[in-house]
């Protein structure tokens, strides 16, 4: 089955958007490229690599300086495909950066927005932004950004020039961009040395070294970087201030909408199958590892689309297949179609990235200063998706299948009876305004707030600095653009808070819809960039230096207060629900490790296979419930007293028979 959508018609608009923000900003065109205006303003900055030609772009609160496209590493092609990142090799002649090079090559669904993009391997660049002509002081903090999209796709073009200088530089932070290596050419692996993956991964260090080796030439102080990213970006970053490998490159980061904890972000199992898979159907399958690499290394571009297609589309049989059956498939569209991704590797000793499963990495390194948080309706485009496939009978939206999939757990009938049981009280699932805003939650818990979580305890046990936050803005016009199918006013969705951020729908939608933005949604896109930018600068959201023209506090987080920053209509701290931590962590974690030989099993009230419409009245279910068992129960009396009647009927008869004896 494939999937060639446009985003005109309404079906196509509701998956690709989906597709696009589930957990990653994924179909995104090129954004705002330098005008003629800029290149009449050139600035040169000299490096160990040689010089570098970039331009002065003026926006509506500062200048910056605009260095588009310096490489960072060698090309990763021919000899270099699946292999570590090479240092760059220097240059002569002046480099030429006023201009973004090509993305990484992209691995998605067919879309006419997505194959425009100029796709290479020779994608290992970076852009950097630097504060021109204001009143900070140099040396300036430096913030470095990890885009999102599954692991498959995005790019560091897709941060608006105005937004990156009005709402970041403006602040006295330099801010830097980039690629890595995507889909399987970023993370194929055979789990052993010989193909070792985690490709993308080896990128980003790289680039964090050549940042922190070079930042000083612009301006930049390389004991003050800190690393941000959003999505599969933030999963990337939640590794990266974990491992050993990165100990000294940076001093604090930023997390938005992910985690390496997220159940998406780190599948060893997963990448190996889509690996293993991807070598058979190529003849690439060989015992010997060097054979295998020889082999993958002539492939083209095209076939590994290809593949990468085909290993989707049999992630959506189940979900287009209307079947009750439970899923085995590993490529489950609920996990965001992170087909490749980061694995554990410890086997690669002394160079292992993620020598840990996730929690435990975290829970043991936790060291670094973190901002993080989430938006409130995170995965709110997967289930209007749902709610679209269900509105054409394609899927019944009540079957929490699709939401809780079974694939995920052991024992799972029994946790989707727990789930059943903590989301909906025991009620019947029935299609009404409030389904969908439980689906929301229940896919949103899992994906994202739930690790997110986690994270924040080990990082409070471990006495690290640490601020929370919970997005909720969004108006009418952004809904309006991007919710469908009763999935408004079900809070903000994934994507949300970057769209305020860059004060751009670029980072969001493919289209470059243009938006009038009203004086409530600049104080958001002040608050959450002027907030950032201080973490950058001091470690600490507040305000330390500058008049607080909010006049707000944003208290570090601490148990038992659990203390976050709400940013919404209102801003304001609240609590983090932990509660959900606590139902996830340890009541589902107990139920799965539960032994069913020893039949030990959790048996809450039971809805027949969690469809809409199994019961009418809730209320009535409880008479029904009674008249029944009172019912059973008055007809296995009347056949005990039948029995019994019967019984004494025949002992009577047989009495009557017997022959009198005269002595």
């Amino acid at each position: 089955m494939k999937f060639l959508f446009t985003f005109f018609e309404p079906v196509h608009h509701v998956f690709i958007w989906y597709s696009s923000t589930i957990l990653g900003t994924l179909f995104l065109i090129t954004v705002a490229q330098p005008t003629d205006q800029d290149h009449l303003n050139l600035v040169r900055r000299h490096t160990s690599y040689g010089d570098v030609l970039g331009f002065v772009h003026h926006g509506k609160l500062a200048s910056a300086e605009c260095y588009l496209g310096i490489p960072y590493a060698r090309p990763p092609i021919n000899d270099r495909r699946f292999a570590y990142p090479e240092p760059v090799d220097h240059w002569i002649n002046l480099y030429n950066a006023t201009y973004f090079r090509p993305w990484c090559v992209q691995f998605w669904y067919s879309d006419v927005y997505l194959e425009k993009r100029e796709q290479s391997e020779d994608c290992l660049y970076l852009n950097i932004f630097v504060p021109r002509k204001t009143v900070h002081a140099k040396p300036y903090p430096v913030l470095v950004w990890i885009h999102g999209g599954s692991y498959q796709v995005g790019g560091s073009q897709l941060f608006p020039i105005n937004g990156t200088v009005d709402n970041i530089v403006s602040h006295g932070v330099i801010f830097v961009s980039i690629n890595y290596r995507l889909g399987p050419l970023g993370f194929l692996t055979n789990m052993r040395s010989g193909l070792f993956g985690n490709y993308g991964l080896e990128d980003q260090i790289v680039a964090l070294q050549w940042i922190k080796d070079t930042i000083g030439l612009f301006d930049g102080d390389p004991n003050r970087i800190t690393v941000g990213g959003e999505s599969s970006g933030a999963a990337s970053v939640s590794i990266l201030a974990t491992s050993p490998r990165t100990i000294g490159l940076f001093q604090r980061a930023v997390i938005r909408s992910g985690s390496a904890m997220s159940p998406w972000a780190i599948q060893s199992t997963n990448t190996d199958l889509n690996s293993a898979k991807l070598m058979e159907v190529t003849n690439c399958s060989f015992n010997d590892d060097k054979k295998t690499m020889e082999c993958l290394r002539t492939l083209s571009i095209s076939q590994m689309k290809n593949i990468w297609k085909l290993l989707a589309d049999d992630g959506m049989k189940l979900i287009y297949s209307k079947s009750d059956s439970k899923s085995t498939n590993y490529n489950h569209p609920f996990l965001a179609h992170t087909y490749f991704t980061p694995v554990v590797d410890k086997y690669r000793e002394n160079q292992s990235i993620i020598p840990l499963p996730a929690e435990r990495l975290i829970r043991e390194n936790a060291r670094l200063p973190l901002m993080i948080g989430s938006t409130t309706g995170e995965c709110i485009a997967y289930v209007s998706w749902l709610a679209y496939l269900a509105e054409n009978d394609r899927i019944d939206l009540c079957n929490i299948e699709f939401v809780a999939p079974s694939f995920r757990f052991k024992n799972a009938e029994q946790v989707k009876q727990a789930i059943y049981q903590h989301y909906f009280d025991n009620r019947p699932i029935q299609h009404d305004t409030n389904l969908s805003h439980i689906l929301v939650k229940i896919v949103t818990d899992q994906n994202i707030k739930v690790p997110m979580m986690k994270e924040i305890s080990y990082y409070t046990n471990k006495n690290v600095p640490i601020f929370v936050y919970s997005f909720d803005y969004s108006d009418d016009k952004l809904q309006n653009m991007h919710l469908s199918f009763a999935m408004r006013d079900q809070g903000a969705a994934h994507g949300f808070d970057l769209v305020y951020l860059f004060q751009s729908m670029s980072v969001l939608d493919p289209r470059n819809i243009t938006v009038e933005w009203a004086s409530k949604d600049l104080n958001i896109t002040y608050f959450i960039a002027s907030t950032m930018t201080n973490f950058v600068k001091f470690g600490n959201p507040n305000f330390q230096t500058e008049s607080n023209k909010l006049q707000f506090h944003w208290p570090p987080f601490d148990f038992p207060s659990s203390q976050q920053m709400y940013i919404g209509s209102q801003i304001k701290p609240n609590k983090v629900p932990f509660e959900l931590l606590y139902f996830w962590n340890r009541t589902i974690e107990i139920i799965q490790t539960l032994s069913l030989q020893h039949d030990f099993i959790f048996e809450p009230p039971t809805v027949s296979n969690f469809h809409c419409g199994v019961f009418e009245d809730y209320e009535l279910l409880n008479y029904r419930v009674a008249f029944f068992t009172v019912l059973t129960l008055s007809l296995a009396m009347l056949f005990l007293l039948g029995f019994c009647c019967f019984l004494h009927v025949n002992y009577r008869n047989q009495e009557k028979n017997i022959p009198t004896v005269v002595e």
